[in-house]
């Protein structure tokens, strides 16, 4: 699971783990997953459930395929991948759709693009590659 160690990712990590799965979290922080780790891993209900972090940048390539090779040492299979992590640049005023939809394309358009490359990067493309065929096979 990317980005367990809070938030969504971690309730996410909570109930699968509660339910018997081994939960690989992954985050930048290594202090936030190993705190969660601690925290809520001693507290599962059930016996088999784990959660096991890996810190890993998901927008580095040598992370992702470090992250892979460490979870395919410790498992035969995946069962789910769930890709939490993401980011978030800026903010917008959503507000602007109603005084008009050309008020709201201005405020959404006003950004630099490279806030939504940044986004669109870390939050679609290092997903797709994370455990993709070319990742697995190194």
């Amino acid at each position: 699971m990317t980005g367990g160690g809070t938030g969504i990712g971690l309730m996410a990590a909570q109930a699968l783990a509660n339910n018997g799965a081994r939960v690989h979290i992954s985050g930048r922080r290594k202090d936030v997953l190993d705190q969660t780790a601690r925290t809520h891993g001693a507290n599962l209900s059930h016996p088999q459930g784990q959660i096991i972090p890996i810190v890993v940048d998901i927008t580095s390539k040598s992370d992702v395929l470090n992250f892979v090779h460490e979870v395919s040492k410790r498992e035969s299979k995946l069962d789910l991948l769930v890709n939490n992590a993401g980011i978030s640049e800026g903010t917008t005023s959503t507000e602007k759709g109603q005084e008009s939809a050309q008020a709201l394309a201005d405020e959404l358009w006003k950004e630099d693009m490279t806030q939504w490359e940044n986004v669109y990067r870390t939050n679609v493309v290092a997903c797709v590659q994370l455990f993709s065929p070319h990742a697995v096979a190194r």
